[in-house]
């Protein structure tokens, strides 16, 4: 156990309890988008160049759910917390693929580690700007104050 957590201001511990729901609710969005797809490549024919296009995808809208989660529950530096977001979906998507697979995906590992942080960019980004209605996202931010 890391015992500098119970040494940190409030602040910080909101902020990292907030990026570990963020990065939870990406990871699961990323799931609920590859359990179907899945489903529907088993049955239908598709290349491999449409198959990867179509993980890469999925790939970039779950960092981008994730820094839209961040940035709208810390409301303020929504390009550097969706950014930040973006990137540990990224790592944890190819940790994960190391794990399952035991191999290091060569191909353009730079390049969709650069575009999960611009797509978790803009995700902060809107999120950060989105106004906050009755509804589902309302009662999430009472569970996120401190």
């Amino acid at each position: 156990m890391y015992w500098g957590v119970f040494f940190m201001n409030d602040k910080r511990k909101k902020f990292l309890r907030i990026l570990a729901i963020s990065e939870v609710c990406g990871l699961l969005f990323i799931f609920v988008l590859l359990v179907p797809t899945a489903f529907i490549m088993q049955f239908i024919d598709v290349s491999d160049r449409i198959c990867a296009l179509i993980s890469c995808l999925v790939l970039f809208s779950g960092a981008f759910f994730s820094g839209f989660s961040g940035g709208f529950f810390t409301r303020k530096k929504g390009m550097a917390t969706g950014g930040l977001c973006g990137a540990i979906v990224c790592v944890c998507m190819f940790v994960i693929n190391l794990i399952l697979s035991f191999e290091f995906v060569k191909t353009a590992v730079f390049l969709k580690f650069l575009l999960c942080i611009i797509s978790g960019s803009i995700g902060g980004v809107i999120g950060v700007n989105k106004r906050v209605h009755e509804g589902v996202l309302s009662s999430l931010k009472g569970i996120m104050s401190v």
